[in-house]
């Protein structure tokens, strides 16, 4: 995914995805607000809202057997695997779980929002960073064990090019 400036959407081709159904009933509205005025626009085929493009290719791949992945986790349930796997590879003696297992899910968002590869063997240069690598493989198995994904992996696999 990327992230275009509302002039320039004129001149792009292909869907748009967006952040929330209120986030595509803006955009609606200020691409026809701005064809009203007579100005160029460009109109995709789709303005989809995430919710809505998650739930469809959700559907698809329960009803089309797609893949064989099961769910996609809420933000609550994310943060109750990643604590789990912060307590599980550092045991008891971790302060402030809640708050690791928080940002510890904000770089897992922002590793796959680059498609930066975390097992790089470039990746572990501090004992933090090994650390993190430890939760992360934790936190991917927890996944498994569950049959589930999240939002961080999906959006790294839409492609909207």
């Amino acid at each position: 995914m990327h992230i275009e400036r509302f002039e320039s959407l004129y001149e792009s081709t292909g869907p748009v995805l967006v952040e929330s159904p209120g986030c595509q009933n803006v955009l609606s509205a200020a691409l026809s607000h701005r064809a009203q005025q007579g100005n160029s626009v460009w109109r995709s085929a789709v303005i989809k809202s995430l919710p809505n493009a998650i739930s469809e290719w959700s559907e698809e791949e329960t009803l089309g057997g797609l893949r064989g992945e099961s769910f996609l986790l809420t933000q609550s349930q994310e943060l109750y695997l990643w604590k789990k796997a912060i307590l599980l590879v550092s045991g008891d003696d971790v302060d402030a779980v809640s708050q690791l297992a928080l940002l510890a899910r904000e770089a897992w968002l922002l590793i796959h929002s680059w498609n930066l590869n975390v097992y790089s063997e470039h990746t572990c240069f501090s004992a933090d960073s090994i650390l993190f690598l430890r939760w992360c493989k934790g936190y991917e198995q927890l996944c498994d064990d569950l049959s589930a994904t999240d939002y961080a992996r999906v959006l790294a696999g839409v492609d909207i090019s």
